[in-house]
């Protein structure tokens, strides 16, 4: 049964350049079963028609503002944050989709947790994409805790509901630019310290992947090791869970240099395979070792074989 509860939401949208998208985007939230909401969307200054799109919608709900982020998204969703009333706080990007049901869902979880998520489904140029967090969800959800984030985040940004004292609490995402665009890990992160993260498994967002040519995926997730220093320094992570954390993180950076054909990633997994912690995490390194001795052309495919396989025993 859903809940009755009808606090106000607040969903704050960042967006630049993104008019092929932000019209579902915003049709998305304004088409929410749950209805007490405002939608906050945040302009890094579009260059394309955004701002005429946005005013195409004859809805009070939305406020509009325009914000220069100077490159650090952090900043227009802290921004969005300043302009919010609601006792929750929900996110999406402006090419992403939610569900009709996904905030009634959600209120019906959140007085139980500090912060909602939950499962997604890929949109876009989903070829070769592997959803990890579709296979490890077996019930209607499971609460994630600090260390199952920080060995890997499961945390979609579009599909977070958020207490808005806890956001206010954590001081928001940290707009430092060594954590430009992992900066809504380090703030699941810290928000999971506070308490567990819940993840619904109903997939009630659609996420959408393709080639952002301004984010090189190898400097992103090497970047990802200095969020453990920082929490390594807040006394928030363990020796035991840093270990595993960056075992992971190691594997992780080792294939986003195999998707390009850099041989730096072998040293990469070899340190995912001394940290890494279990048989199917040094599993997962001996087996992108061994894909950079297979011909490219048919790597795609040889990978998709292997995680169907790996999934079978997950």
């Amino acid at each position: 049964m859903l809940s009755i509860n009808k606090s106000l939401v607040s969903v704050i949208m960042p967006t630049y350049n993104q008019s092929a998208y932000i019209k579902e985007a915003i049709s998305s939230v304004l088409s929410q079963s749950y209805s007490n909401l405002e939608l906050i969307i945040i302009d890094n200054y579009s260059t394309d028609n955004t701002m005429e799109i946005v005013d195409s919608f004859f809805d009070k709900r939305i406020q509009y503002y325009k914000f220069r982020n100077h490159g650090v998204i952090a900043s227009s969703r802290n921004f969005g944050f300043t302009k919010s009333h609601g006792e929750y706080i929900a996110f999406i990007d402006s090419d992403d989709v939610w569900e009709s049901l996904k905030l009634e869902y959600q209120i019906t979880h959140i007085q139980s947790v500090s912060c909602v998520s939950t499962n997604f489904k890929p949109i876009g140029d989903i070829d070769g994409f592997i959803n990890y967090i579709n296979s490890s969800l077996k019930d209607e959800y499971k609460d994630f805790e600090y260390d199952e984030v920080a060995q890997e985040n499961p945390v979609i940004t579009s599909s977070v509901l958020i207490r808005r004292d806890i956001f206010l609490q954590e001081k928001g995402f940290d707009e430092n630019e060594a954590y430009k665009f992992i900066e809504d890990f380090e703030l699941w992160l810290r928000v999971a310290y506070l308490g567990p993260i819940r993840i619904l498994n109903e997939p009630l967002v659609q996420y959408r992947i393709y080639h952002k040519p301004n984010r090189d995926l190898r400097d992103v997730r090497i970047r990802i090791l200095k969020i453990f220093d920082k929490h390594r320094n807040l006394g928030f992570l363990s020796v035991q869970q840093e270990r595993k954390a960056r075992g992971n993180c190691y594997i992780s950076i080792g294939r986003s240099f195999q998707n390009v054909g850099d041989s730096q990633g072998i040293t990469f997994y070899i340190k995912g395979l001394y940290f890494s912690y279990g048989f199917k995490n040094k599993l997962r390194a001996i087996a992108g070792l061994i894909l950079f001795f297979i011909p490219k052309i048919i790597r795609p495919l040889v990978i998709r074989k292997a995680y169907q396989v790996y999934h079978l025993f997950s």
